[in-house]
């Protein structure tokens, strides 16, 4: 990888080796649809995940907050997709991402 490349260009021609779907994540009960019915609403109709680690932890309430200040970030930011925006619950750090298919929940020791 030369200076001028990103990380990014660097696997434009790489070739797919193995993928990992998130429905398959969610079949698997490694990853949670939260607030689905809700998603046209909150995510543009993109799928809202937590994973199973924050949906055990966390209560619904508790997830809508955590959402509501990565909306709120996003928006001062200007920045939605390749961030990742850190926040606080009950003392624990979690994170909130967005990767143009879908936004996760998720504790940074399970990225």
């Amino acid at each position: 990888m030369t200076e001028q490349q990103t990380v990014s260009d660097f696997w434009t021609d790489a070739d797919v080796i193995y993928s990992y779907t998130w429905q398959q994540a969610v079949e698997d009960g490694m990853l949670v649809e939260v607030f689905k019915n809700r998603w046209p609403e909150l995510t543009g109709g993109m799928p809202l995940l937590a994973t199973l680690g924050i949906h055990e932890a966390f209560s619904l309430a508790a997830l809508q907050e955590m959402w509501n200040d990565f909306v709120r970030w996003a928006k001062a930011e200007d920045r939605v997709f390749g961030a990742i925006f850190e926040t606080r619950m009950n003392g624990q750090r979690v994170w909130v991402t967005g990767d143009g298919d879908t936004f996760t929940i998720l504790f940074p020791s399970e990225s």
